[in-house]
C-alpha cells in the first residue's frame, strides 16, 4: 500500500478511536441511551468524512500560508462542519453541537500530537 494512504488510513483511524474515547468520557453521559450507538456510527462517518477532506485542504493550505495557520485554519473549518453536521444529523442545539465538536476534535488533537512526540 502507498505511504500516503497508509498515513491517511492511519490519522483516520486513531481519529475515530480518540473522538469515540472523548464521546465516552465527556459526551455519552448527555445523550439519551436509546441515541448512543447512532452517536458512535455519526462520529465514524463525520471522521470518514472530514478527516481525508481535512488532510487536502490542510496540504493545499500550506503552499499558501504557514505550517500554522494551514493547520489552524483546517481545524476550524474542520470543527465548524462537523458542529453543522452533528446538528443537523443529531437535531441537538447549534451551541451544543459546537461544544461536542469542539471536545471530540480538541482530543483526537492532544491524543494525535501526543502519540506524535512520544514516537
Amino acid at each position: 500500500m502507498d505511504a500516503a494512504i497508509m498515513k491517511m488510513v492511519m490519522a483516520v483511524g486513531l481519529t475515530v478511536i480518540f473522538e469515540l474515547l472523548a464521546f465516552v468520557l465527556f459526551i455519552k453521559r448527555k445523550v439519551p441511551k436509546a441515541e448512543r450507538k447512532l452517536w458512535v456510527a455519526c462520529i465514524i462517518g463525520l471522521n470518514l468524512f472530514t478527516n481525508p477532506l481535512a488532510q487536502v485542504v490542510y496540504y493545499n493550505l500550506a503552499h499558501l500560508m504557514t505550517d500554522l495557520w494551514g493547520w489552524l485554519s483546517t481545524e476550524f473549518i474542520v470543527i465548524i462542519t462537523e458542529a453543522l453536521l452533528i446538528h443537523w444529523v443529531m437535531q441537538v442545539r447549534v451551541k451544543s453541537s459546537f461544544v461536542y465538536s469542539v471536545i471530540l476534535n480538541s482530543t483526537s488533537i492532544l491524543l494525535g500530537e501526543l502519540i506524535t512526540w512520544v514516537l
